[in-house]
């Protein structure tokens, strides 16, 4: 018994190194880490975002005294609002130099000189216009809203503090994704060669298993990690960056692979399951049963009808045929 024992761990063995070859070790990482700050300047007014917290899309992280910006708004709109009425002037000055010149009353020269006053008019609106949409985005951006579902991971504003982006705008907050995470493992040159972005892939973390997607090959350049492959799998709860993980590629030839036959334990037929030795059983004995059969009679006079054995042998007993 101790030498079948140790012959079933000697058979078992490769067994186990086989199912292994294929796994990599891996870390998790956040997955889509940005770091955000506001493009003006301004005092921050208020926080409501907290470390650790879950935030859905859109949601106000941050914002700045919108006071001065609100004035900017008011100021553009309202010179929108003069050069659009010294516009419209300028039109009709042109509309009745074209009439007086029509009628032969006034020179090419006054003419002209409407149609410029009309276009410089028309560029002056346009100038405004532009002004007051770039004076309206900078109201917007007074508030600083999570581009995405996001898990906070750093805050570095307080309210009344001043922020100053002329020369290099301050990171305000760090985030992640919240419903993401990255499974990050090293390979060697000759194992990244065949993977690619969009293959499937199992993470295991804690014991528990995770399908999930390659996002990309990377090149790190360093000796003891040349490459690397990040693969996206669901976050869920208790996962964090900096735990441990497995992962496992599948090869695209792997999910294409046709579905194998059933088993000779059982086929499903009419709503039995049969197996292989009851389905050769039943064709032998049809194969048997064709044999003992006479060949069909040969005669004539058989009418369409009557081809088949039955019909022929009752009529050769009328009419005294012999096969």
């Amino acid at each position: 018994m101790k030498r079948m024992s140790g012959y079933a761990a000697w058979l078992i063995l490769p067994m186990a190194l086989t199912a292994r070859a294929g796994e990599h070790t891996a870390v998790l990482e956040w997955s889509q880490r940005v770091d955000l700050s506001t493009p003006l300047s301004g005092i921050v007014a208020s926080v409501p975002a907290l470390p650790g917290q879950t935030v859905d899309t859109g949601a106000l992280l941050l914002g700045l005294d919108p006071a001065p910006y609100k004035a900017q708004v008011a100021e553009a709109r309202a010179e929108t609002d003069r050069l659009a009425e010294e516009e419209a002037d300028a039109k009709r000055e042109l509309e009745r130099a074209q009439e007086l010149y029509a009628r032969t009353v006034t020179a090419t020269t006054e003419l002209d000189a409407a149609r410029l006053k009309r276009a410089r008019a028309s560029a002056a609106l346009a100038a405004a216009q532009a002004r007051l949409e770039r004076a309206r985005w900078q109201l917007a951006q007074t508030e600083l809203r999570a581009p995405f579902p996001a898990l906070i991971l750093e805050r570095r504003a307080e309210p009344g503090m001043a922020v100053a982006a002329q020369c290099q705008p301050p990171i305000l907050f760090r985030l992640a994704r919240a419903d993401e995470m990255i499974a990050r493992a090293d390979l060697t040159p000759a194992q990244a060669g065949s993977v690619r972005p969009g293959m499937r892939a199992e993470v295991l973390v804690a014991g528990k298993p995770h399908r999930g997607v390659v996002r990309g090959v990377n090149y790190t350049g360093t000796v003891d990690r040349v490459y690397s492959v990040d693969v996206a799998i669901p976050r869920k709860d208790g996962m964090m960056a900096g735990l441990p993980a497995s992962l496992r590629l599948i090869p695209q030839a792997t999910l294409n692979r046709a579905p194998r036959k059933p088993s000779r334990a059982g086929r499903v037929q009419g709503g039995r399951c049969r197996s292989d030795h009851d389905l050769t059983r039943r064709s032998r004995e049809s194969r048997a049963a064709d044999s003992r059969r006479s060949p069909p009679p040969r005669g004539e006079g058989l009418k369409e009808r009557d081809r088949s054995w039955p019909y022929a042998a009752s009529f050769m007993g009328r009419s005294g045929l012999r096969p």
